[in-house]
């Protein structure tokens, strides 16, 4: 074994996508989504639920556990941004828990730092909330019975995506919104040290977040 240089290590950059999958509808619209993010952010790793066929093709049975196991344990424990597609009547179950136990690990990072660059960039397309312009017309329908014009999602929802993100209503201001989430986490780390395991035919590094002063430890082949 010998030891590699010291020096700065830019931090690999994860993205989850969270949406619902399962309608052919949904599956198409969130694959768009992920070339668009893949397109303009090549440098970023993202993982898109619906591409891992192991546990999301529904013809292979996966076990609850093992969807919880690939969805959360492998992907959102490690996960630096969430983009989350909130859309329809109600967002997904899925989505809403995905939100809701990313949201978790950012409140997590602010108690023990300070402060989190974790992000979730959700995106709302909702046309009865965007139309703003007819904002008059649609008050006046709501003196009458059951004509609500309005969309409407859980206030404790929109409250983890405002906390810790933004919400957006097309997917340009996603791309847009996410081009600062990167550059937010694009901070160096300090190399401590870096093993050269000529067996393994790997580096085994660790690194120091210059930020939060934690220890990182990995490999890499």
């Amino acid at each position: 074994m010998f030891f590699k240089k010291r020096g700065m290590s830019m931090k690999k950059i994860r993205v989850y996508l969270a949406s619902q999958i399962f309608a052919e509808c949904w599956s198409d619209y969130n694959e768009k989504l992920a070339q668009s993010i893949e397109k303009n952010f090549p440098q970023v790793e993202l993982y898109a639920p619906q591409r891992n066929k192991a546990i999301n093709d529904k013809t292979k049975c996966a076990s609850a556990e093992d969807i919880c196991q690939g969805d959360f344990t492998e992907n959102l424990d490690n996960d630096d941004i969430v983009v989350a597609v909130v859309d329809g009547d109600t967002p997904g179950i899925g989505t809403t828990l995905e939100i809701g136990y990313f949201s978790r690990i950012c409140e997590e990072e602010i108690k023990k730092y300070g402060k989190t660059k974790k992000r979730i960039i959700s995106l709302y397309t909702d046309s009865r909330e965007c139309s703003h312009t007819f904002l008059d017309a649609k008050n006046r329908k709501l003196k009458e019975f059951a004509e609500c014009q309005y969309s409407y999602l859980n206030l404790l929802l929109v409250g983890c995506l405002k906390r810790y993100g933004v919400m957006c209503r097309t997917i340009d201001e996603v791309i847009k919104e996410l081009g600062k989430a990167i550059a937010l986490q694009q901070h160096n780390y300090e190399v401590i040290t870096s093993i050269y395991e000529p067996g393994l035919n790997r580096w085994h590094t660790i690194m120091k977040d210059l930020d939060t002063g934690e220890y990182i430890d990995g490999y890499e082949q």
